[in-house]
């Protein structure tokens, strides 16, 4: 378990902001695909009790632009909607900070529902692709978790590799279920590690809405962007990443 002073926390996301600079410079973009907070919007429109599903195009291209689609087949539109309109609706009301043992098979079923969104040549599933598309389905429970950011750099350092790698989640799913698809134990290791790292410290919640409002200028924030959790885990671990800085306590791992 990995514990963040306020001090450390705020450190932390003005760390992450200097690393993605750039794209933190577009998170409020309005004007083209690939904004973050317009693509909430659109995601909200889309799986909302409204269902207004043509906005979920907004949601497909952006994560288009984002680079989802590179170097494999991309599920169609129509067809990943389909996948996300199937998982169980209560899930969408799920928090990080909220889940329960019981709750961890519920969430396994839908990684294994998505692992078809996008393969790799040996027919893996592409964690990347999964974890944005649920990410924007519930940004409350599933972290994105890319190649280059969250599994080469945060989990590239060793002390975050050994506390993801400590976390049991066979116990939860049953550890056949998790040999069977290795790809996705490692990233429900990943949510069930932010799960520990938000209940540990849930002041980095405000701290992050604060953080999201400053960068977002004049863009509208989601209202409830507190309960943002999967991003706020996300933003506050890559900032984390290059050393336990001091005042960060680990347990377990």
């Amino acid at each position: 378990m990995i514990r963040v002073p306020e001090e450390v926390a705020r450190r932390a996301l003005v760390e992450f902001c200097r690393r993605r600079r750039k794209w933190v410079a577009s998170i409020g973009a309005e004007a083209a695909e690939g904004g973050q907070l317009q693509m909430y919007r659109a995601a909200a429109r889309a799986f909302g009790e409204t269902g207004q599903v043509d906005h979920f195009k907004d949601v497909y291209g952006g994560l288009r632009k984002w680079k989802v689609g590179r170097a494999g087949t991309l599920l169609s539109p129509d067809t990943v909607l389909g996948m996300l309109q199937g998982l169980d609706p209560s899930l969408r009301k799920k928090r990080l900070s909220l889940l329960a043992p019981t709750d961890w098979p519920m969430v396994w079923d839908a990684l294994c529902r998505l692992k078809d969104v996008k393969q790799t040549k040996t027919g893996e599933p592409r964690v990347m692709a999964v974890s944005k598309f649920l990410h924007f389905w519930n940004p409350r429970l599933f972290v994105i978790c890319d190649q280059e950011e969250v599994e080469g750099f945060v989990f590239g350092h060793r002390w975050l590799k050994a506390q993801r790698d400590g976390v049991d989640v066979g116990r939860h799913v049953g550890q056949a279920a998790v040999a069977q698809e290795p790809a996705l134990g490692d990233y429900l290791r990943v949510l069930a590690l932010a799960s520990e790292f938000v209940k540990a410290n849930p002041h980095i919640l405000l701290a992050f809405a604060g953080t999201v409002r400053v960068i977002a200028g004049d863009a509208e924030v989601p209202e409830d962007i507190e309960t943002y959790e999967a991003t706020a885990a996300e933003w506050c671990l890559v900032g984390l990443a290059e050393m336990p800085p001091d005042g960060v306590t680990l347990s377990g791992a």
